[in-house]
């Protein structure tokens, strides 16, 4: 999804993968704007898309376990934490032994 890319780029780009909510939407829209997205026939951006099809660019994001949501001083920040399970080991207990 072009979305998540981007998303993901952006994060990857910024100082300790962490930015403001406000920001992230900010750079979103600047690379994007190229796109041309329409719904019923008006041309929209790509978080009025997520708005339309998720509610909010808050509740795509929280879909997907790369993308971290922390609130910290009335600001929503979004961490990229695409390298969680490196310090993790997996167990399935579900093993036939």
């Amino acid at each position: 999804m072009v979305i998540f890319r981007i998303v993901n780029q952006i994060l990857i780009e910024s100082k300790n993968n962490l930015l403001e909510l406000n920001e992230l939407i900010v750079l979103i829209n600047q690379r994007t704007k190229h796109l041309v997205i329409k719904n019923y026939t008006k041309r929209r951006n790509l978080i009025n898309y997520l708005k339309i099809n998720y509610g909010s660019i808050v509740t795509f994001l929280d879909d997907y376990d790369i993308f971290g949501i922390v609130k910290k001083k009335n600001k929503m920040y979004v961490k990229l934490i695409d390298d969680f399970l490196d310090e993790w080991v997996l167990i399935d207990d579900d093993l036939d032994i």
